[in-house]
């Protein structure tokens, strides 16, 4: 099922929670986002070093000047927060799925995002550390075996259904049909 936009595919997996729960008829489903959609572990490790590698290289210099220590507590809290939500069982690690007051809180997070989010330019795939924890390739995993794809337009639109390993389908419903010429021109 592809969608135009992020809120009515939100909407489809709430309603397939529903079925499941309701029908006696056994399925799978998985949403599943374009690749900057996702935490990267291994990023948000390395983006959290970098900014302690500041703060303590920033701590010897205020402490030879006989400064007070000071550290971004905002962006410390940020990376805790991270942390937090990337460890929890239930977690898709989707940006999506964070908190609006944790965004509009954090004015932090927007640069710390772009560090952090994955793409395949960098990735490692089966040769990083964090590989089988990694929330990009556990939804591709998962999407293999889903009877049910919701996607949006745009992701439809840019993959090769045929050669590239995503999973394949038989059927294809689209939501909001009319947007997909102005998706598939700008794709």
């Amino acid at each position: 099922v592809s969608t135009h936009v992020k809120s009515l595919q939100s909407q489809l997996v709430r309603d397939l929670k529903d079925l499941q729960e309701n029908l006696s008829i056994p399925f799978r489903f998985q949403q599943l986002k374009g690749v900057t959609n996702y935490i990267c572990l291994r990023d948000l490790f390395f983006a959290y070093l970098d900014l302690l590698s500041q703060v303590e290289h920033a701590a010897g210099l205020l402490q030879r000047a006989g400064s007070p220590l000071y550290a971004d507590f905002d962006e410390l809290l940020c990376f805790f927060y991270l942390f937090s939500y990337a460890t929890k069982p239930s977690s898709e690690g989707s940006f999506d799925e964070l908190s609006y007051w944790f965004e509009s809180n954090f004015p932090e997070f927007r640069e710390i995002k772009s560090k952090i989010n994955a793409d395949y330019e960098s990735c490692t795939k089966e040769k990083c550390t964090y590989f089988d924890h990694c929330f990009l390739y556990k939804a591709r995993r998962l999407a293999m075996s889903a009877d049910i794809l919701v996607l949006n337009h745009a992701l439809l639109l840019s993959k090769d259904w045929e050669k590239e390993d995503v999973p394949k389908f038989h059927r294809l419903i689209i939501d909001e049909a009319h947007n997909v010429e102005d998706v598939a021109t700008s794709v």
